[in-house]
């Protein structure tokens, strides 16, 4: 196949109706020919264009969900090699439909960063924004098996409120167990991550203390039955027996937003 650069893609890009190209092209045709013969493109023709970009943006999600939420680089790496190969030569032909406006196929792939390091090694005991932890679970209740501070609220509610008030600090509740998994530290105390989650919504200084543990100890846990945020990555948890979730920002919060009311 003919590489579309030079005298034969300024052609191209200068008659934007043309299209039906992607039928060609997708047949097999060299693209940049199969631009210079082809004809003014009929709705049919335009939304192969249409469908080619729509597929480029469906492989860089996916590729996105497994290299960071499935932790599988090798099948990341094969959906971004075959989204090269679908998006060959189509930016030659502008979309007779979306223009050039908001053709995000245009964009360069950027290479991906390198996943981060874990900062902190099994064992050890420091202070970390919540908003840094995912949650372990998909939903958790809102009470407290045990209240996190001997004679304090048995709520997550009642915790929080606590926290923002100054009744209760931040060293007053026992460190937050928490594990190194899919490039991320994920907690096991989630009902005490969702009050400490809505403590930092309302101080953005709020801090909670954490203690990393190893592998024995997160199974010991029951890690295994315990991890079930699936594709959210922990970013947010839904209080059973409700509809109301706590997650990374005010906005995703439709449990404790009072805490903040409108004017905070």
């Amino acid at each position: 196949m003919a590489v579309c650069d030079g005298e034969p893609m300024i052609k191209a890009r200068i008659n934007p109706q043309l299209c039906e190209t992607a039928l060609q092209w997708a047949s097999g045709q060299d693209f940049t020919s199969a631009v210079l013969s082809s004809r003014v493109a009929i709705g049919r023709e335009g939304l192969v264009t249409r469908t080619l970009r729509r597929l480029d943006e469906l492989m860089r999600e996916i590729t996105f969900v497994l290299r960071h939420d499935l932790a599988s680089p090798e099948a990341a790496q094969a959906i971004q090699n075959a989204r090269l190969l679908a998006r060959r030569g189509v930016l030659a032909a502008p979309s007779a439909y979306l223009g050039e406006a908001e053709d995000r196929v245009a964009e360069e792939i950027e290479a991906e960063p390198p996943w981060p390091n874990q900062m902190w090694p099994p064992g050890h005991q420091g202070d970390l924004d919540p908003l840094d932890l995912g949650f372990s679970q998909a939903a958790c209740s809102r009470k407290f098996r045990a209240p996190p501070v001997a004679g304090g609220p048995e709520h997550i509610l009642g915790l929080a409120a606590a926290l923002c008030e100054g009744s209760i600090r931040s060293s007053d509740v026992r460190p937050e167990s928490i594990y190194w998994f899919r490039h991320r530290f994920y907690s096991l105390d989630n009902r005490r991550l969702a009050a400490f989650r809505l403590f930092r919504l309302k101080c953005e200084d709020a801090k909670v203390l954490v203690i990393v543990l190893n592998r024995r100890q997160a199974l010991e846990q029951l890690w295994l039955r315990k991890f079930s945020t699936g594709f959210t990555g922990g970013q947010k948890i839904r209080i059973t027996q409700t509809d109301r979730f706590v997650g990374i920002t005010r906005e995703q919060c439709t449990y404790g937003c009072n805490l903040w009311g409108a004017n905070s």
